[in-house]
């Protein structure tokens, strides 16, 4: 029994030790970047529990007191500020050429430009959901008293109640608009079909679960919503064809077309299938409550740990995530752009794409042609890399993901100049600035480039190895160079700076040695014939004389 005793426990720790580097493993899996992008600004507003709005150029957020602000798309500067002293728990929506903002005291509406005076519908009750686009004449209010105001802002003068539905119970706003229907939650989980051009409701389920803000999507003649800890589909003539309980509270879900996203206060993001599997899921340090967004199969999400993530839709892998300064809203997306605002009430802009320069490193010594290299990345992948001085134009580079070219410095005087890269990626996204910038000193003549110091034996033996260090100025060793010998060009990426050959030929040997942004160095060795040759032949020839001396010794004494 002994010997199966220690192999069962040999087994048995083995089974754990693997368990704890699976739990390793998922517990630092938030924080493995597969991309470094960037925010390309911020701009601050009071406390905010809403998503932004973003229409053309330009992006509108509004504070928890009410305060709507309009900020450039491309640079985050204010174009304008409104204050409509009524608190606000829901994003804006644009019609028109308006926007139209639901409060605590009803709806708010006033232009996209921030011009003329503002128009007020009042209701009884707070409106709970952003304002629902039913037609392009049309909006819908739900309040949270279970009244649903069918709103008239075809004069966008004013506002007109064309009727008002009543339901049984009060909402936490959760509804949707599909084929001219309004499907909408109450807080107890019953769920309603309203028609608004004929006033009518029709009772479709009583789910037993509580509704909570968990705006619902519309897919296949199916309202799929999250209710308590279940991910629910009810058919629009009020049948169950999906419940599928997960691990937490769920929130508002998304569709791509194949698979539903849908947080949970577990901290995982779940990716279900129409069948209801769960494709995979993936975990966040807190809660997952916002939204999340689907565009070129990627899906972007926020969580309470602060952060906004990027995970590929296929497989629930992280291209990216960006830790930011509280919890994030709902994103939204354009032209290679997420957008997120954070309960602190700062709009981060933050980019889908990015550029950085690798080599050479900030402040290292580069001529007239500067030999650059860096990485690339875009979520929907890379269509073009570029790069200039600055001033200067852009030059396309060689490569993509991981780019380089030899940059022509033209009109520059000698001294400290900037270089920056930028991306267009393959939906036609360019890069917003500010592009990532890399400071170097610029020199005219090549002989003010820095030196590869090259040690190197003067003679060396015909095929025997030796071995050559490269070191900087500062005896530190160099890597990443080329070293030509009759013609040939041998690459050198030995960190320590170390190159061995082997000559097969006598007589002067020459080697170029070569690094981008520094002097060309020359190295003349002398190939000789081995010694062994000669101590053999040497050998030989005592030999010899030794036999014949001994024979000449030997006939004399005969």
């Amino acid at each position: 029994m002994t010997p199966l005793s220690s192999d069962w426990s040999s087994k048995q720790k083995l089974l754990d030790i693997s368990i704890l580097f699976i739990l390793v493993l998922t517990a630092i899996q938030p924080l493995i970047y597969a991309a470094d992008v960037d925010v390309k600004w911020a701009a601050t507003n009071t406390q905010t529990y809403t998503s932004p709005v973003i229409d053309n150029d330009t992006v509108y957020s509004v504070s928890a007191s009410g305060r709507l602000v309009a900020l450039s798309a491309q640079t985050g500067v204010r174009k304008f500020t409104i204050e409509l002293n009524a608190p606000v728990s829901v994003a804006p929506a644009v019609l028109g050429q308006m926007i139209y903002v639901a409060t605590d005291l009803g709806i708010q509406a006033v232009g996209k430009d921030g011009s003329g005076t503002k128009i007020v519908y009042s209701t009884d009750s707070p409106i709970l959901t952003s304002p629902l686009v039913y037609d392009a004449s049309t909006l819908i209010a739900v309040a949270k008293d279970g009244k649903l105001h069918v709103l008239d802002v075809g004069d966008p003068s004013k506002i007109k109640a064309s009727r008002i539905i009543t339901l049984p119970t009060p909402t936490e706003g959760s509804a949707v608009v599909y084929n001219k229907k309004v499907y909408i939650f109450l807080s107890d989980g019953r769920m309603y079909s309203t028609d608004p051009q004929t006033g009518s409701s029709v009772l479709l389920m009583d789910t037993g679960r509580t509704v909570w803000r968990s705006m619902p999507v519309a897919a296949n003649d199916t309202i799929y919503v999250g209710a308590d800890r279940y991910f629910m589909g009810i058919t629009s003539t009020g049948s169950i064809n999906l419940s599928k309980e997960m691990g937490g509270i769920l929130h508002g879900p998304a569709f791509d077309g194949s698979k539903f996203y849908i947080g949970s206060d577990d901290g995982n993001l779940y990716a279900i299938d129409q069948l209801g599997d769960v494709a995979w899921k993936f975990k966040a340090d807190d809660a997952v409550r916002a939204t999340p967004l689907v565009v070129n199969n990627t899906v972007y999400f926020g969580s309470n740990d602060k952060r906004v993530y990027a995970l590929d839709a296929t497989n629930g892998s992280l291209k990216w995530s960006k830790l930011l300064d509280d919890w994030p809203s709902s994103p939204v997306y354009s032209n290679g752009m997420v957008y997120a605002t954070t309960l602190n009430g700062t709009t981060f802009a933050i980019s889908t794409i990015s550029c950085r320069v690798t080599f050479p490193v900030q402040n290292a010594t580069i001529f007239a042609r500067a030999s650059l290299a860096g990485q690339a990345y875009a979520d929907v992948g890379i269509g073009k890399v570029e790069v200039r001085t600055v001033p200067g134009d852009f030059q396309s580079t060689s490569g993509l993901g991981e780019w380089s070219t030899v940059l022509p410095i033209v009109g520059a005087s000698e001294g400290q100049i900037p270089i920056q890269c930028k991306v267009t990626d393959r939906a036609g996204n360019v890069e917003l600035e500010p592009y990532t910038e890399v400071l170097y000193n610029y020199v005219f003549s090549e002989e003010k480039l820095p030196k590869i110091n090259v040690t190197a034996p003067p003679s060396v033996t015909v095929k025997s190895p030796f071995t050559l260090q490269f070191k900087d100025a500062g005896g530190k060793p160099l890597s990443n160079l080329s070293v030509t010998i009759e013609g040939v060009k041998y690459p050198v990426n030995d960190p320590n700076g170390l190159f061995t050959f082997i000559p097969t030929r006598e007589g002067p040997l020459t080697l170029f040695i070569e690094k981008p942004n520094y002097q060309t160095k020359i190295v003349s060795i002398q190939v000789q014939q081995s010694l062994l040759l000669y101590y053999i032949a040497g050998f030989v020839v005592l030999v010899a004389l030794a036999i014949y001396f001994l024979r000449f010794r030997r006939g004399r004494w005969r």
